[in-house]
């Protein structure tokens, strides 16, 4: 037995934040902090020299440059949580989309991965709530947590339980709710949305899930994370009284490092998947990556030799919404008709710590 995409599921909050909502003040300060064109980067070191990178290079320079037009970087809208609304429920209403787009019942799940990018309560898992409140209750909860990168490691552990038959269908939610960590003074909320997607996986005939190509570099640790400060006088631990965390960085040459190579990481981990697959990566037919700038998806697929609308992207309407990103956009193309019966996937993520990965689906098997 083999594992394939049988659904997908999206929560959007009501609430939409347009650029409007912003003080000029606030819109105003943020242009005049912005770093000059050029700076602030430094050479790669730590990916292996292909082909394809001094494209990747270009076309996210390229990108970056354009971004310096726009302090909201060309994002329109963005949805915004209400206060009471919480990662669970994210999560609760993504996997019941997903649930009722795959005809899977909860009562046959017999496992629920969960993702947060801003847990409800650190420390205390989400995913048996979820799955009590699904009503999915004789499946094993479980909290998943790569950053980002969770939804690949998620899909690739749903398809080893089912492939080795100690599943049957898995349920994968990730929710990204964290728009009230930035706060409406912070340059970081001017891209930054809230989301709840879903994923289930179940059995198939012919494999769905057909490989999976995931790599992590701690030395990007402290690149990106929940922080109070940016150095260890000012970043009091959790279990100190101290101010608010944030998103923020103690590491701000790997933090740039990070995002300027993203293009690159992507393109190179996609093509490590088509490798073990000994497929070519032109033959994909749909790209699905998160987009942290609207051009990123596109630019993955240009890199790797494809059309940049082989690579759907949501930004304009719904901004960055971290790891919720890969599944929005296969969700768009869904809306768009290209997931055609026997499209070939690949979907990309890349986590703080750091984590990136790809995986290569085959889209509708029986």
């Amino acid at each position: 037995m083999r594992a394939a995409i049988r659904g997908l599921g999206e929560w959007r909050p009501e609430t939409v934040r347009v650029n409007a909502d912003w003080p000029a003040e606030v819109v105003a300060s943020w242009a005049a902090r912005a770093p000059k064109p050029g700076t602030g980067a430094v050479d790669d070191t730590a990916l292996v020299a292909a082909p394809e990178l001094s494209e990747a290079d270009r076309l996210s320079a390229l990108g970056f440059a354009r971004d310096m037009e726009d302090p909201f970087l060309f994002a329109q809208e963005r949805r915004v949580a209400r206060p009471h609304e919480t990662s669970i429920d994210a999560s609760v209403h993504a996997g019941r989309a997903a649930l009722e787009d795959a005809g899977v019942s909860p009562e046959q799940l017999d496992v629920v991965m969960v993702w947060d990018a801003v847990p409800d309560r650190p420390g205390c898992p989400a995913a048996p709530k979820i799955c009590e409140r699904l009503g999915a209750l004789r499946a094993h909860g479980l909290d998943i947590q790569q950053a980002c990168a969770s939804v690949i490691s998620s899909l690739e552990l749903a398809a080893a339980l089912i492939e080795s038959g100690r599943a049957r269908h898995v349920l994968l939610t990730q929710t990204h709710v964290g728009f009230r960590l930035c706060g409406f003074e912070t340059p970081t909320s001017a891209n930054v949305g809230d989301l709840g997607t879903a994923i289930v996986v179940g059995p198939s005939e012919r494999a769905g899930v057909l490989t999976t190509s995931i790599v992590s570099d701690g030395s990007f640790q402290d690149a990106v994370l929940l922080a109070r400060g940016k150095d260890d006088e000012t970043d009091t631990p959790w279990f100190v009284a101290g101010g608010p965390f944030v998103f923020g960085t103690k590491d701000r040459v790997r933090a740039q490092q990070m995002m300027k190579d993203t293009v690159k990481m992507g393109a190179l981990t996609i093509r490590e998947a088509c490798d073990r697959a000994a497929i070519a990566p032109r033959s994909l037919d749909v790209i699905a990556a998160p987009h942290p700038r609207r051009w990123i998806p596109g630019a993955i697929a240009e890199t790797l030799g494809l059309r940049a609308d082989r690579a759907p992207q949501t930004y304009e309407e719904i901004a960055h919404v971290g790891g919720c990103g890969a599944v929005a956009n296969l969700i768009e193309a869904r809306r768009r008709g290209l997931l055609t019966p026997g499209a070939l996937v690949a979907l990309y993520a890349q986590g703080q710590g750091m984590t990136r990965g790809a995986a290569l689906v085959r889209w509708g098997v029986d």
